[in-house]
């Protein structure tokens, strides 16, 4: 391995240039990060097969997103799918509030033509 800086032949191991003074990037660290195992099929059919359940798929979402032991791509996936419920909720009642609301004045407004 040669240093990026100077270009100088490092000795394996080594944390910083012996020529230049330079950091090496330790590359062991960078190629282990990224060693969890993906998800498989069959653990996200398992997964559709639980969300399809009521209540336990929600609450199976919690324990996705914020369990310890989850693997990133299964914990991201279960975050990003209760914010998308958390919007979809929240739209929901602010339709259901604007629709009552309509309703109510349109039946005032009916009543109001009966009376005149």
């Amino acid at each position: 391995m040669y240093c990026s800086n100077c270009g100088n032949q490092l000795n394996p191991g080594a944390a910083i240039c012996t020529n230049c003074g330079a950091n090496v990037p330790n590359l062991a660290a960078g190629a282990g990060g990224n060693s969890e195992t993906p998800v498989s099929v069959g653990e996200w059919m398992l997964m559709a097969l639980i969300m399809m359940i009521p209540l336990v798929g929600l609450v199976m979402m919690f324990v996705w997103a914020f369990g310890a032991n989850e693997k990133k791509s299964k914990s991201n996936w279960a975050k990003a799918s209760l914010i998308w419920a958390a919007i979809y909720i929240g739209l929901t009642i602010i339709i259901s509030i604007a629709l009552v609301a309509a309703g109510i004045s349109f039946f005032d407004y009916l009543t109001m033509e009966s009376i005149y």
